[in-house]
């Protein structure tokens, strides 16, 4: 999961970032938040290095970018949801 900070908050920016990350290879999910984060890019990535190729290579580098900020998550798992049970997957 990479955090995204943008430089500038117009729509232009936004429309422009948002479909091209969306388009990059390995991103699963874009989310677009409220708050001091403006982006959650849920990415895969092989390993740390691959990970780290694509923040450099795509992120870091995007002239609407003001900061990338990458966690690994070591574990998936899913609660209960809004039906009262636990999805196995």
């Amino acid at each position: 999961m990479v955090a995204v900070r943008l430089a500038v908050h117009n729509r232009e920016q936004i429309d422009t970032f948002t479909n091209a990350v969306r388009e990059l290879p390995g991103v699963l999910t874009v989310f677009h938040l409220a708050g001091a984060t403006d982006y959650l890019v849920w990415l895969a990535a092989a390993d740390a290095q691959d990970l780290r190729e694509f923040v450099v290579d795509h992120l870091a580098t995007h002239p609407a970018v003001a900061h990338a900020e990458t966690s690994l998550i070591y574990e998936h798992r899913r609660g209960p949801g809004i039906w009262g049970a636990a999805d196995p997957g």
